[in-house]
């Protein structure tokens, strides 16, 4: 069995990729023609994951949503409820899927905001 990156980053690494993918999610919702935004991490750790799409939709996610129901098959995780978007991600794990370890969440524009754009 492999270790997980949550074993290998310390607990500062873990803060700086967070606040460096917040920026980038950030400047990803920026763009006024942007529909759809799938934010996947190498990572199994809830601070890259969960509070990321909690910080940026809490702060800058008007006229977004994050997609209640990921398509991708039924045997997965699903992410933290103790974050409000938690269960809407959908967590990958090395013992149980022969991977690394990684997460995927969808963020779409919401219908209200792209019919005020037509």
């Amino acid at each position: 069995m492999g270790r997980s990156d949550v074993e290998i980053k310390s607990e500062e690494q873990m803060k700086n990729l967070a606040a460096f993918q917040t920026k980038a999610l950030f400047h990803a919702i920026s763009f006024p023609n942007v529909q759809r935004i799938v934010y996947s991490t190498c990572s199994i750790n809830c601070l890259e994951n969960e509070c990321v799409i909690e910080d940026v939709m809490t702060k800058r996610g008007d006229g977004f949503e994050v997609v209640e129901k990921v398509s991708i098959g039924d045997d997965f995780t699903r992410g933290s409820d103790e974050y409000k978007f938690g269960k809407h991600g959908v967590y990958f794990h090395s013992e149980k899927d022969q991977t690394t370890g990684f997460f995927v969440c969808v963020i779409e524009r919401s219908k209200e905001s792209k019919e005020s754009k037509e």
